[in-house]
């Protein structure tokens, strides 16, 4: 990051108006420095240089939804999706968006749009299966999260895919597989600290029969998780 942005300055310094080096300023004084008041007027002045950068406008988009500001972000990642239509990224981060904004229908919709366009991406159907789920419609959720284990086999999508078969009604044996398959996936498998605390925190609530505790306690070798 440290080089990334010293580019940036340097790109900056020769043109101000280069509306790309201040995404990337924006991108790292938003994930790296946390300075989210440097982030905003770096993505302000990007968006102003060059109106029709869609990646000006997405990670705008990003950074505001990722402060809760749902209705900003959604107006920049419209913006985005207008000035590269083609941009399969885009209407993926839209589904995203507004599923974190816990509106389940448009979600849906947009997630479908990105599994039609490119359904060998496996985030696509796991956010399909999010808002199926905020929905109530657990067995449809479930066939989602399923391909997103079978596109890309993590700790995540297995958990995920746990989550959805419990809430489906199925049974405890099938639901203890993937969380104990889950639970034996190597750490670098993860590239969250939430994802991490989910996984141990599902795993010490579900598996909480004898032989599920046994099973937990045999992963940790291999996992580092303890249940507590």
């Amino acid at each position: 990051m440290p080089k990334a942005k010293s580019a940036a300055e340097s790109a900056v310094s020769l043109n101000p108006e280069l509306a790309e080096a201040h995404v990337v300023l924006g991108l790292v004084a938003s994930k790296y420095e946390w300075n989210l008041e440097n982030a905003r007027r770096e993505f302000d002045t990007a968006v102003k240089c060059n109106p029709m950068l869609a990646s000006a406008h997405l990670y705008f988009g990003l950074f505001l939804a990722q402060q809760a500001k749902f209705d900003e972000a959604l107006k920049e990642l419209t913006i985005a999706l207008q000035a590269d239509p083609l941009d399969l990224d885009i209407e993926s981060y839209t589904g995203t968006v507004l599923y974190w904004a816990r509106r389940g229908k448009q979600a849906e919709a947009s997630c479908r749009r990105s599994v039609e366009l490119n359904p060998l991406v496996f985030a696509d159907h796991l956010c399909l299966g999010w808002a199926l789920q905020s929905e109530g419609r657990f067995s449809e959720a479930e066939e989602a999260f399923n391909k997103a284990r079978e596109l890309n086999n993590t700790a995540l999508t297995r958990l995920e895919l746990a989550r959805a078969q419990k809430m489906a009604g199925e049974s405890y044996d099938v639901i203890a597989q993937q969380i104990s398959k889950s639970l034996r996936m190597r750490p670098q498998h993860f590239s969250h600290q939430w994802e991490t605390s989910s996984i141990k925190s599902d795993a010490a609530k579900r598996l909480s029969t004898e032989s599920g505790v046994d099973e937990l306690h045999q992963s940790r070798s291999a996992t580092g998780f303890v249940a507590q």
